[in-house]
């Protein structure tokens, strides 16, 4: 049976997608070797990668997302700035392969519970899948390159103080090809306002 590479995603609206990329323009004119910036039609924050997974539990994928998005209000997402990742966490240190677009503290933490609350109603469901426990990160990759070209991570840092209320969450399919990866959206499912205390 054919298997989908699936994950959960969080989309940016074309607005400030368009605001992104004019911020790379002056980005790309100063890289000297070769970098592969993402399409503006692919660009999300990815929640949880469920893997490769078969067609047939793609209902109780969908039936997770619609349960999470049904208990939690429109989260707000705040961007803050522009670098090189993947971002140092303590002892580990990373070489730099990518440009990340950073959310803040509070959009990680938001989101996070998101995930979370997602990762247990797939648990519920009985999707087998890899589940990070690691805190989680807000993070937007805009384009990669080789690791084998040394940068200094601190090189990149450009304030990006953009902020926007998430409308809905996405399950997506990603096809690997030469040219990258490509996305195709599954289904989408819109917060729902909460009743307050």
């Amino acid at each position: 049976m054919d298997k989908l590479r699936l994950f959960a995603a969080i989309p940016i609206p074309d607005d400030i997608v368009k605001r992104i990329f004019k911020e790379l323009e002056s980005v790309e004119r100063n890289i000297s070797f070769p970098i592969r910036f993402i399409r503006t039609e692919d660009m999300h924050i990815t929640l949880t990668f469920l893997g490769e997974q078969k067609k047939d539990v793609i209902a109780s994928i969908t039936n997770a997302l619609l349960h999470t998005a049904e208990r939690f209000d429109s989260p707000r997402i705040t961007f803050t700035d522009i670098t090189y990742g993947p971002k140092n966490r303590g002892e580990h240190v990373y070489t730099p392969r990518m440009i990340w677009l950073n959310g803040s503290v509070e959009t990680s933490d938001a989101l996070g519970k998101i995930k979370e609350d997602f990762e247990d109603q797939l648990l519920d469901e009985g999707l087998r899948f890899t589940r990070e426990y690691r805190k989680f990160t807000c993070h937007v990759t805009l384009a990669r390159f080789q690791a084998e070209h040394k940068i200094d991570s601190s090189e990149l840092n450009i304030p990006f103080n953009v902020a926007f209320d998430a409308s809905e969450i996405q399950l997506v399919q990603s096809r690997l090809k030469k040219s990258g990866s490509e996305y195709e959206t599954l289904a989408e499912f819109e917060f729902q306002e909460q009743p307050s205390n």
